[in-house]
């Protein structure tokens, strides 16, 4: 008995430590900026509803292949959220997540395109459930999340 015991724990300890790598892979080939969590963003100093976000971090959106956007000026945590919906998608939900600046994006692309090899960045990010391209600018921004082409979300932040 005490070795079905033994067997069983071995185990789960195994199937754990599966879990906790393959979150830290995702977590690095999602390629965040920075480690940002949702339980970190400070609902009480933005007009983000915090509902809608812990709603969007189930991410049910991306099973139903909508959009999401986050539109807002310079500090007002859209990349903090980005980011957060992000970790959870791949801490809680076994989401695949990449995260692009849309410059690096666009440079990537063009990249591509100048070896000869456009198309295959875009093939690859089909088999993603979550493309973050975050735009950086002085003016009131949008993020852009994307899941599949059908669909929309705004989220005012």
């Amino acid at each position: 008995m005490w070795r079905a015991v033994r067997a069983l724990f071995a185990l789960q300890a195994e199937a754990t430590e599966r879990n906790i790598r393959s979150i830290r892979y995702q977590t690095q080939a999602a390629r965040f900026p920075v480690q940002r969590h949702l339980q970190g963003f400070d609902f009480s100093q933005s007009k983000v509803d915090q509902q809608l976000i812990r709603q969007l971090a189930t991410m049910e959106f991306t099973a139903a292949a909508q959009n999401l956007v986050l539109v807002g000026g310079t500090g007002t945590g859209k990349t903090h959220l980005a980011i957060g919906i992000g970790t959870s998608g791949i801490q809680h939900h076994n989401k695949k997540v990449r995260f692009f600046s849309a410059i690096d994006l666009a440079n990537n692309l063009e990249q591509e395109k100048s070896a000869g090899k456009q198309g295959r960045l875009a093939l690859s990010l089909l088999q993603i459930d979550l493309v973050w391209v975050i735009c950086h600018s002085r003016k009131p921004v949008a993020h852009y999340c994307f899941t599949c082409s059908q669909g929309f979300m705004n989220v005012p932040a």
